[in-house]
């Protein structure tokens, strides 16, 4: 078992080293969390050139962000750049019709929660549409918030959620749907749809 505090104390070097800028910093962060950022890239994208090129986007916005940013969790912040990353070239994808993969459902599902909202293009919106998902999840019990993150925020497919929780994969469809309509719900009392 690993000492937590000795993971906190090598996250917190990295993070001293990409403030300093230097270069081993992207070393270190490749060594520590590569696979599991290649991972979050490929659940989104479906490919594994694709989703190589994203993570190294996602090593150099951690390198232009860092500083002034001072990630506590740095393994969660490299997951959201790298997830960012991911988005990112699908959209291009998409956009371009170049025969990229097909639309990731989680990202075609929570779009049509959320069309019709107000654009999330402004800061402000923006920051505010967060506290209002994190205000849901809160409200969620522990086995749907790990079913809602784990399907629309590392986009892991449906039948593997199913597997990892021991139900059938109709019923993670089930819960999925329901989860969705509580999140329209929520969203629609503090006026975002």
């Amino acid at each position: 078992m690993r000492n937590k505090g000795t993971e906190t104390n090598i996250d917190r070097e990295i993070v001293r080293l990409f403030t300093e800028r230097d270069q081993k910093a992207i070393e270190l962060v490749s060594g520590r969390y590569g696979s599991y950022l290649l991972s979050v890239c490929e659940n989104v994208l479906g490919s594994r050139e694709d989703s190589e090129e994203c993570l190294n986007d996602a090593y150099m916005r951690a390198w232009n962000s860092i500083p002034p940013n001072r990630p506590d969790n740095l393994k969660a912040y490299m997951a959201r750049l790298a997830r960012a990353a991911a988005i990112d070239r699908y959209r291009y994808l998409k956009r371009e019709k170049r025969g990229g993969a097909e639309a990731p459902e989680p990202i075609d599902e929570l779009a049509e929660v959320l069309s019709g909202g107000r654009t999330t293009e402004e800061e402000a919106e923006a920051d505010e549409l967060a506290a209002a998902f994190d205000r849901f999840l809160e409200t969620l019990p522990d086995r749907e918030r790990v079913c809602f993150m784990k399907r629309y925020y590392f986009s892991e497919p449906v039948p593997r959620i199913a597997a990892e929780l021991g139900v059938p994969v109709s019923t993670m469809y089930g819960t999925l749907s329901t989860i969705l309509k509580k999140l329209r719900g929520s969203l629609e009392k503090e006026g975002f749809v």
